[in-house]
């Protein structure tokens, strides 16, 4: 593990509040594409769900689930690049769980350290606020990124299946 004070080389992080979550849509944007295109082969129940969703929708559903949480939105930014890279939303609550809500790294960025970066600085937040575990949801299409979060200290505990009503 980096630890909560990591700091990859050339890039400078930022924090931000509840609202100002809509920094984060043109990255998640990058990750809904990453996710369609890994539910087509992995998890086609959830490409329903993705190809419907909007980051509207994904902020509104963020916002209403955390009304009573605190929310944290973190920026990596490349200044070379001139905007941001990266980013991770968390939210909790002191004595109850934590989450990390999203995360993602532009592709050109990743394997320098900057989603680790990005978690471990949501991890000791979350340790800050006084949460009493931390979770984070994988959809099924995305195995490849377990190794990573198991990195960072997330294993699986559950295993939810879901069915849709036919018709």
């Amino acid at each position: 593990m980096q630890g909560p004070n990591a700091r990859p080389d050339g890039i400078a992080f930022t924090i931000h509040g509840r609202d100002e979550l809509d920094l984060i849509e043109p990255l998640w944007e990058g990750l809904a594409a990453h996710h369609r295109e890994r539910a087509q082969a992995n998890a086609p129940a959830f490409l329903d769900e993705m190809e419907a969703k909007t980051f509207a929708a994904r902020r509104d559903e963020l916002l209403e689930k955390n009304r009573d949480r605190a929310l944290r939105v973190e920026l990596a930014f490349d200044p070379a690049a001139g905007g941001p890279v990266g980013y991770c939303v968390a939210s909790g609550a002191s004595g109850g769980a934590g989450e990390v809500e999203s995360i993602f790294v532009d592709d050109a960025y990743r394997s320098r350290g900057i989603g680790g970066a990005l978690l471990e600085h949501a991890a000791a937040w979350m340790d800050e606020l006084g949460t009493v575990e931390q979770a984070l949801f994988v959809f099924a299409g995305n195995d490849r990124a377990l190794p990573f979060y198991a990195r960072h200290g997330f294993s699986p505990r559950f295993m939810v299946l879901v069915r849709r009503p036919r018709g």
